[in-house]
């Protein structure tokens, strides 16, 4: 895998964040998406399987590959060769009886590949019992660190063979969820809370131990 490209542009007061990378050898395909604003706003893909099979495979074919992918999406947003249409965040004049979120994993799976996820947990840093905590959880592709958005997140709470849903959302636009949750005050020993993302038909969890509050100290006359 090579490493990829990553130019800013700024075309008429607007900054495109222009990123192209390469799959791998296994998914020979260059990728190249447009953000602004934290959205992915224009997605391009082309397959040099043919080099693969032919045998004639080299990193230095692949790089020119990339880097005409990459100039030449950033030409044709500074010369405006893409139309207003072409820069729309994903989903803005999309008319569906689906759910949105349905409309968006489709979509991820059709045009956007996801080698694998992880779900990151940004606030808070300790789950603590007898607390009200908003869970503050970002999913994002593991190679590129783009943000998935659209997964499907699930916070369940698990005590030993016995688990109950504490809440389920799907992230927004940076890849990101915030989610109330309710920790027992009491909860079993070993309590963790889990925190399962599926998008694109990749999954990923993340684990959190449950801390117990510290006994009050009793202080003697």
């Amino acid at each position: 895998m090579i490493t990829g490209f990553n130019t800013d542009i700024d075309c008429e007061g607007q900054v495109f964040h222009i990123q192209t990378e390469d799959k791998g050898l296994t998914n020979p395909i260059l990728e190249t998406l447009v953000y602004t604003g934290g959205q992915i706003v224009c997605a391009r893909k082309s397959s040099y399987a043919r080099l693969v099979t032919s045998g004639r495979c080299d990193e230095s074919e692949i790089q020119i590959l990339m880097e005409t992918q990459h100039r030449d999406l950033i030409r044709e947003i500074r010369d405006g060769s893409l139309s207003k249409e072409d820069l729309q965040p994903f989903g803005w004049k999309v008319v569906s009886t689906r759910p949105f979120d349905e409309v968006v994993r489709t979509y991820l799976a059709e045009n956007l590949a996801v080698e694998k996820i992880r779900v990151d947990l940004l606030e808070p840093k300790q789950l603590r019992a007898g607390e009200c905590s908003t869970l503050k959880l970002a999913v994002i592709e593991e190679t590129s660190e783009r943000p998935i958005v659209g997964a499907t997140v699930i916070v369940t709470l698990c005590e030993g063979e016995t688990a109950s849903e504490l809440a389920s959302a799907s992230t927004d636009a940076l890849g990101r969820i915030e989610a109330a949750c309710q920790i027992p005050g009491m909860p079993a020993r070993g309590a963790t809370v889990v925190c399962q993302a599926e998008a694109a038909g990749k999954t990923a969890e993340l684990r959190r131990r449950i801390k117990r509050k510290a006994r009050a100290s009793v202080q003697r006359a």
